[in-house]
């Protein structure tokens, strides 16, 4: 008789085959997609796939900060062209996560938020150091957030919002897309992807040991104080302008007032308000401590959509 390797036997043990229930998906509920933008209402120039939307200071804006970040972006540096925000679920995009972007009518396709940004945004080296702030700081405790089990109520509202996953939200759902965002954590904080790799390997320990890391991970707390740091550099960088803005320049945008420095910036702290999902987290109230960048977030918004 054919002995099964250990290793192989143990892979298998840890995931043992399924055969899961097909998902009932329901025809595109209008509410699902929204058109924005200065462009047609009847053919949109960008599709963008997010976890959700909802109305806010007149118009649609995405619920999560890296989608915002894209929705702004475009409207920043394609104000005549619309974008329709539909909500779908993170299955939708092989990489595993949202946002997804779908350009028309060349039908390329972007499948991940950098290389969304790196398509859209000029490249200068003030905008890429200040960015970086954005990039690695904000979303890095944006990742810690959203990943503590005290917040899964909320993560599973924010994330898997798609009717037809209203009632699929066991492990096979929840818990890859957790990893598929602790990938993005642990590529720079390898110490916290040392405790955190038995999770990877094996999903359905992933609460468990999340919860222990959380009480006892040294670098959990050095993330926080990141964090901290890029939006007290933030608030002086606005204090220092002489408009309500940056002040710093986008490749071509000269004359504008607001850059793309402003739009991602306002995304972390738009979505991070008291009354989202995540306002009431320690993310959240030290955003609520720099008022300034508060008001600056609905202004970007504002003169981005010109309310």
């Amino acid at each position: 008789m054919l002995k099964v390797p250990a290793p192989i036997k143990a892979f298998f043990d840890a995931f043992p085959l399924e055969k899961l229930p097909p998902l009932e998906v329901s025809e595109t509920d209008s509410a699902a997609c929204q058109v924005v933008g200065g462009g047609s209402q009847d053919t949109s120039d960008f599709y963008l796939y997010t976890y959700g939307h909802k109305e806010d200071l007149g118009t649609a804006l995405c619920t999560d900060p890296t989608s915002l970040a894209v929705q702004l972006l475009l409207s920043y540096f394609h104000p005549k062209k619309s974008t329709e925000l539909a909500t779908v679920s993170h299955l939708a995009n092989m990489d595993g996560k949202l946002p997804l972007l779908v350009q028309q009518p060349s039908n390329n396709t972007f499948l991940t938020f950098n290389s969304i940004y790196k398509n859209l945004v000029p490249s200068t080296p003030q905008i890429n150091v200040l960015s970086s702030l954005v990039f690695l700081n904000l979303y890095h405790a944006w990742i810690v957030t959203i990943l503590d089990p005290e917040y899964s109520q909320q993560f599973e509202d924010m994330f898997l919002s798609v009717k037809s996953l209203e009632s699929n939200t066991e492990a096979r759902f929840v818990e890859p897309l957790k990893i598929r965002f602790m990938q993005d954590l642990i590529t720079d904080h390898k110490s916290l992807a040392t405790a955190m790799e038995q999770s990877t390997r094996l999903p359905t320990r992933l609460v468990t040991t999340m919860e222990s890391m959380y009480s006892s991970h040294p670098e959990i707390e050095e993330i926080y104080c990141c964090a901290h740091d890029a939006l007290s550099a933030f608030s002086k960088l606005l204090a220092e302008s002489p408009t309500q803005f940056f002040n710093v320049k986008d490749k071509g945008f000269e004359q504008s007032e607001i850059s793309s420095l402003d739009c991602l910036v306002a995304a972390f702290v738009y979505s991070l308000r008291p009354e989202s999902p995540f306002g009431q987290t320690r993310l959240g109230h030290m955003t609520a401590d720099f008022p300034d960048l508060s008001s600056h977030a609905v202004s970007v918004i504002e003169e981005v959509y010109q309310k």
